[in-house]
């Protein structure tokens, strides 16, 4: 084979990544999740290398934590408490201990014998007797929601009580401890969501008080709550003395003790526990007071501001420290500030500053960038906005000295977006945008000038950190390094160290890098989407070069959301990878179509956003088609159209306008005498043929008269001027329409029915006729065409003879044939296995090129392209133009025998590009130059050129004076008779054609 260099990109050169992430601090040692999607397991580290192990059962499988599901790990005294399943791929959720080891780690019940889980929920530690035990909700269908207990052996875990008798549930949750009982709320059937105790036995679990008589709920579970002080716990609960309103109930856990503190204290909330006192809000309609009451029978206080002796107003996000309660405080007229109460002093709240001077509210709208994040020297970090600089980190020790911003993170007034915020000590790590929307993490010591924590240990060479949890004077994060992939780190501060790269196996496999349908060429190059292993799926751009191969634009960048319960898509878990639907080429720019919104770029500057619909998040498939100078194109059940720019992008319609949130989506977007067809689901006529001018969206005919269903079978083509489409109908099955666009001239073709192959890869054949694979169980599934008549409409061979079928597919034309030379490829069973075939739409013209076994045929002007495996070359790409003497190796790229299994080909500017495996499945993409076998060239050549064949070039041409011609073939070169220069030309032959090199300029 001659010498090439074909490789242009290895798809992630680094290792598996082990996406380390939601750990917890049990006796000094990190339980933190570590894998992808389906592939989870625990592990425990002491933050060395050989003390970071995997946490696995000594007998069977598991434990494998709930992946949609970010707590999952409970500290259980020196042991965890797991929500976990046998296997990755199973929904078995129920309840594991573990203490680090393999003896020690085992599932505690199957409270929901099968495959279901039981919905643990509301898990408690608690003690009784001097004993640590957990409460906990869990599901088994002869009991419902009920409560549960542990004390983390199998013979103690175990039904507390079916408070509500049956399969109904009381649904139990709230726990605080009480001494020696356990308070909590559920419902039994008869009073309703009431108050409750538990002394861990299963006669010492009883209804305290119904204090709202009957079945009427005294608790709402998104406002309702128990804090428990010293010997008496309050609670604020509805008992129907005060309407709707909630009154502050106090209890030692006793019934009788259970009283209210009367109706002076209307709709209490906000309540926080400080230094043996309860610090609650109560609401009079148009603002709150902020109250607190001390353990006893005493009756709440109001907390007044630090000056002027008036009653804290409109207090919110309570947040205790040591010595320090910590609040932020509306004023009527608006403005809001942050104050703090010192331990000695609590009914008095001082004032720290005034961050944004005049009447505004400085703190963040998003309730959870509101909240203060509090330290272990009585300081509280917060959002805050001063009027100048936007919303960025504060800090504030309760008074006005040590109330001051930390960083600007994001120069000017826009801010900056913050989050992963994890206090160690008197320090906070934080992930924050700079001016130029570069994400990193930092670092702050007690309010100083944050530092990046990438830099602390250089030769470690991460990025893309993500902090996990503080475990002793440690915070353990995850960060990328481009050799061992997302690992687990952790930093004192000054210093960061690897604790253990956990996954070394290499990268193998992701379906949708170098997608076959998910790409698109201008003159700037082919762009396709690829994951690197570090920023996820994303677009990328190539000129065929390697040093011209990079990342083009990230939609989703590093962080990914906190938050997340699971990846935001199916990749890795921290690679943010953008869900892409399409992408199309027009007028040297290219759409892009992902779940976020429609974007253009023109290949050199990133991508504008021309809309955003939620729609798209629903979006399996779009379509793209140009009319009159404009882009048209579909989201769901909509029609767009633009010129590419924001401006310029409006909306058409929708299909049927009565049902504007449907989901059944445009199929095909078909250009016939400037009119656009496809089909729509219209609730009225169900999914039927549909045309717009542009402007409106009209129905062409109901063909199948009612509601007919939507199916994924159903497709559309254009032939000439006629349009070609499958429908199904309830009542006869799958049937083949041809429409002029007019509805007398819509009609029925073919019914294929039920128990038959539906009409699938619709293709233009030469604007003469549509060709299809179909067929019925008297044939099979065939090669079928249509000239726009019923009697037309037929089978072209029965190429596997009798009732089985060779099923004529393709692979690698986005649900379509290919055609070279006149005929249609495809690849197709006679008998004797899959190879590839050609028709000129005749019997007699039907036949195998080649008996080579492939799924591909990629039609070009130089040959079709496909993968086949031979004895002396393994599973690599071919062409073919003619016959089986036409065929051609592309390319070996794994020299020798072996495969490199080459998919997904895209053609692209004169380029064969594919994607490849190695023998440990790591993939990459390969490109070779496109060229037929044999050039003849002939008459005058005119223009500087270079010609080149795989085999040869033979030419009788004249070259006119001062044009420089190159040829170049494999084998030879032949000057026919006629052949000549003229003056000053330049005239070069050798051999060695079809060469191609990602690595020369």
């Amino acid at each position: 084979m001659f010498s090439q260099t074909s490789q242009l990109l290895q798809i992630q050169a680094a290792n598996n990544n082990s996406h380390p992430r939601y750990g917890v601090d049990i006796n000094n040692k990190l339980f933190f999740v570590s894998g992808k999607t389906y592939q989870q397991s625990f592990w425990k580290s002491d933050g060395t290398s050989v003390g970071t192990t995997v946490i696995a059962a000594a007998s069977g499988t598991g434990p494998s934590p709930q992946f949609n599901n970010i707590k999952t790990i409970f500290p259980f005294g020196t042991k965890a408490l797991l929500i976990a399943a046998p296997t990755a791929a199973s929904f078995d959720q129920e309840l594991w201990v573990s203490d680090g080891t393999s003896a020690g780690t085992f599932r505690l019940a199957d409270i929901y014998p099968g495959s279901s889980g039981s919905n643990i929920s509301n898990i408690k530690v608690v003690t009784f007797g001097g004993v640590t035990k957990a409460l906990f909700s869990a599901y088994s269908p002869t009991d419902g929601q009920e409560l549960w207990i542990t004390d983390g052996t199998i013979a103690g875990t175990q039904l507390l009580k079916n408070i509500n008798s049956s399969s109904a549930s009381s649904n139990p949750f709230g726990f605080e401890q009480l001494g020696t009982n356990v308070l909590f709320f559920a419902n039994d059937g008869t009073n309703g969501i009431e108050l409750w105790k538990t002394d861990g036995t299963t006669a010492g679990t009883v209804l305290l008080k119904d204090i709202y008589s009957g079945i009427t709920n005294s608790v709402d579970q998104g406002i309702s709550k128990i804090i428990a002080l010293g010997t008496y716990a309050f609670l604020n609960v509805k008992d129907g003395t005060n309407g709707v309103n909630f009154a502050l109930y106090r209890t030692d856990g006793t019934t009788a003790g259970t009283q209210t503190l009367g109706p002076s204290y209307p709709n209490p909330a906000n309540l926080t526990a400080f230094n043996n006192k309860l610090f609650f809000t109560n609401n009079y309609g148009s603002y709150t007071n902020l109250l607190y009451v001390d353990d006893g029978t005493g009756f709440p206080i109001f907390v007044n501001y630090y000056t002027g002796g008036t009653n804290v107003l409109n207090a919110e996000q309570l947040t205790p420290t040591a010595n320090r309660l910590y609040l932020i405080s509306k004023w009527l007229n608006g403005e809001a500030r942050l104050y703090c109460i010192e331990s000695y002093a609590p009914s008095l709240a001082r004032d720290t500053r005034d961050i944004n001077t005049g009447t505004a509210d400085p703190f963040p709208i998003d309730a959870s960038k509101r909240k203060l994040t509090p330290t272990d020297n009585d300081k509280v970090y917060f959002f805050a906005n001063d009027g100048t600089s936007g919303t960025e980190l504060w800090i504030s020790g309760g008074d006005y000295v040590s109330t001051n911003r930390v960083t600007d993170a994001v120069s000017g007034s826009n801010g900056g977006d913050y989050s992963y915020l994890k206090t160690v000590g008197s320090r906070l790590f934080f992930v924050v945008n700079n001016a130029s929307n570069q994400y990193d993490c930092y670092q702050t010591n007690d309010g100083a000038t944050p530092t990046l924590v990438k830099n602390y240990t250089p030769a470690l060479n991460i990025s893309n950190l993500y902090p996990i949890a503080k475990v002793g004077s440690y915070l353990y994060f995850s960060a990328y390094n481009a050799t061992s992939g997302y690992e687990l780190y952790r930093t004192d501060g000054t210093t960061n160290s690897l604790v253990k790269d956990i996954e070394t196996s290499v990268f193998n496999t992701n379906n949708s890098n170098f997608h076959p349908t998910i790409n698109a060429t201008n003159s700037q190059g082919l762009f396709f989407i690829s994951n690197d292993g570090k920023n996820g799926l994303e677009l990328w751009k190539t000129n065929g070069k390697q040093t011209g191969t990079s990342l083009f634009f990230e939609f989703n960048k590093y962080p990914t959301p906190e938050g997340l319960s699971a990846p935001n898509t199916s990749y890795d878990y921290y690679t943010t990878s953008t869900v892409f639907v399409n992408m199309y080429a027009y007028n040297d720019k290219i759409y892009i179509v992902t779940s976020d919104g429609v974007w253009v770029t023109d290949g050199i500057n990133p991508p504008t956003k021309l809309i955003t619909n939620y729609k798209l998040t629903n979006a399996a498939t779009n379509f793209f088609n140009v009319m009159g100078g404009l882009v048209y194109f579909t989201v769901v059940n909509e029609l767009w159209k633009t010129d590419g720019t924001v401006a310029g992008t409006t909306r058409i319609g929708v299909v049927d306008p009565l049902y504007e949130g449907d989901y059944n989506s445009i199929v095909g977007l078909e250009l016939v005498n400037n009119k656009l067809y496809f089909l729509g689901y219209h609730y009225t006529y169900g999914q039927e043929l549909f045309v717009s001018d542009g402007a409106t969206i009209s129905l062409v005919k109901d063909a199948q008269t009612g509601n007919n269903s939507a199916s994924d079978l159903n497709k559309i083509r254009r032939v000439g001027n006629n349009l070609y489409y499958v429908l199904y109908n309830n009542s006869t099955g799958f049937e083949l329409y041809k429409s002029d666009g007019t509805s007398v001239n819509t009609t029925l073709l073919k019914t294929f029915g039920f128990d038959s192959y539906a009409p699938s890869y619709l293709s233009n054949f030469n604007d003469t006729h549509l060709v299809f694979s179909g067929g019925d169980l008297t044939t099979g599934e065939e090669l079928w065409k249509s000239d726009g008549t019923a009697v037309g409409t037929v089978m072209v061979k029965d190429i596997f003879p009798g009732n089985d079928s060779s099923s004529p597919i393709n692979n690698t034309n986005r649900g379509q044939f290919s055609f070279y030379n006149g005929n249609v490829l495809f690849t197709a069973n006679k008998g004797s296995g899959r190879g590839l075939f050609k028709s000129d739409l005749t019997a007699a013209g039907t036949d195998s090129v080649t008996s080579i076994s492939t799924f591909d045929a990629l039609a070009t002007n130089t040959g079709v392209y496909f993968t086949t495996s031979f004895p002396s070359t393994g599973n690599e790409p071919y062409k073919v133009e003619t016959d089986g003497a036409s065929v051609r190796n592309v390319g070996d790229v794994i020299a020798g025998s072996s495969n490199s299994n080459p998919i997904n080909m895209v053609a692209s500017n004169g380029l064969i590009y594919m994607k490849t495996y190695d023998a440990s499945f790591r993939e990459f993409i390969h490109v070779f130059k496109m060229c037929k076998n044999e050039e003849v060239l002939s008459g005058t050549i005119t223009s500087n050129s270079t010609t080149e064949a795989i085999d040869a070039v033979k030419t009788s041409a004249i070259v006119n004076s001062s044009i420089t011609q190159n040829l170049l073939a494999k084998k030879y070169i032949q000057l026919n008779p006629g052949f000549r220069t003229s003056t000053n030309t330049i005239f070069s032959a050798k051999i060695g054609g079809c060469v191609y090199s990602t690595t020369t300029p």
